[in-house]
């Protein structure tokens, strides 16, 4: 089962599909309010049964581990991926308060976005990359071989990498 927003574009939904998954497209939080929002989701995790709940989308993920913990089979996973959400410290108390007192496994892809999303004296678990990083170090003739096939001189300044923009990778470049 998947479930996203249906003001978002998802690529992968007839993939999916094809697949035999479940595609659900809600409105977001603010659109339906809170309480119309874990009601939404609760009924979702009921009628299909699902054990496992994986909520990856930070302060806000907080609805469906709240609408988990309503469900008897249901078990919540809270995943946080970004160390700097651009919410207020209000709002940010509160959120890791909630993720501290529902039921959920806390995982995050760093301690930094571990201590933002659910506090410094939470209990989260620290999941390192799954990507082999001992393939892309450095090497001076793979340098070589792209300099040259790029036509890059040497003395030209060279910056490469490859990711996903969005506002929030790029929230701290001012």
């Amino acid at each position: 089962m998947f479930l996203y927003f249906e003001e978002s574009s998802n690529e992968w939904e007839a993939h999916f599909i094809a697949r035999g998954c479940e595609i659900f497209k809600i409105s977001r939080i603010k659109k339906q309010g809170i309480v119309s929002a874990i009601n939404t989701y609760r009924k979702i995790f009921i009628s299909g049964n699902y054990d496992i709940v994986h909520s990856q989308i930070g302060f806000a993920g907080i609805i469906p581990i709240i609408a988990c913990s309503m469900v008897k089979h249901c078990k919540a996973i809270a995943h946080s991926h970004y160390d700097n959400y651009p919410h207020s410290s209000f709002l940010k108390v509160i959120g890791r308060l909630l993720f501290n007192i529902f039921p959920c496994r806390r995982l995050a892809c760093s301690y930094g976005a571990g201590y933002e999303l659910f506090g410094k004296h939470s209990n989260f678990l620290f999941v390192k990359n799954g990507i082999d990083t001992e393939k892309y170090k450095y090497n001076e003739q793979v340098r070589e071989e792209v300099r040259r096939v790029w036509k890059v001189d040497e003395k030209s300044f060279v910056v490469g990498t490859v990711a996903g923009y969005n506002i929030r990778k790029t929230m701290n470049f001012s």
